[in-house]
């Protein structure tokens, strides 16, 4: 009898260290979902509608320090220096910028959808002057 309960202890034994088995064998998903879109990104533009002018421009993407769901996006759609940095709320693949506006009579909408870890595919707007104008981009990082 003693034999018996000794190989039934043995055996729930195998059966608890087995159940026990982590699924991530490197601890727990702590990344910051933004970390993919950090960086300096080159955007090359077509104009869908307005200028009709395609352009290229760098833009420096960075977390945003008091959302963690968002990043700050400097010069985007190539304003230029004394425009503030867009914002844009940050999903697994995608970034969106809602209607803003980031310098004097100059307001930005769009999203960004990464296509691998060096590519986004844009579409945004750029309203100056009363004016729209409609843009597509594929943004590089650098």
């Amino acid at each position: 009898m003693k034999t018996y309960i000794k190989l039934l202890m043995a055996v729930l034994l195998i059966s608890l260290i087995n159940g026990c088995e982590t699924t991530n064998p490197d601890g727990p998903d702590t990344g910051d979902v933004r970390d993919k879109f950090l960086g300096t990104w080159l955007f090359t533009e077509s104009a869908s509608s307005g200028r009709g002018v395609n352009s290229a421009y760098t833009a420096v993407i960075t977390k945003d320090p008091s959302n963690s769901s968002q990043v700050l996006i400097s010069n985007f759609t190539g304003v230029g220096t004394g425009a503030s940095a867009a914002y844009g709320v940050v999903t697994t693949s995608s970034i969106t910028v809602p209607s803003q506006s980031i310098a004097t009579d100059y307001k930005v909408d769009g999203s960004g959808s990464l296509s691998n870890s060096s590519t986004m595919n844009w579409s945004y707007s750029v309203t100056a002057g009363g004016t729209k104008d409609t843009y597509t981009a594929t943004a590089k990082l650098q």
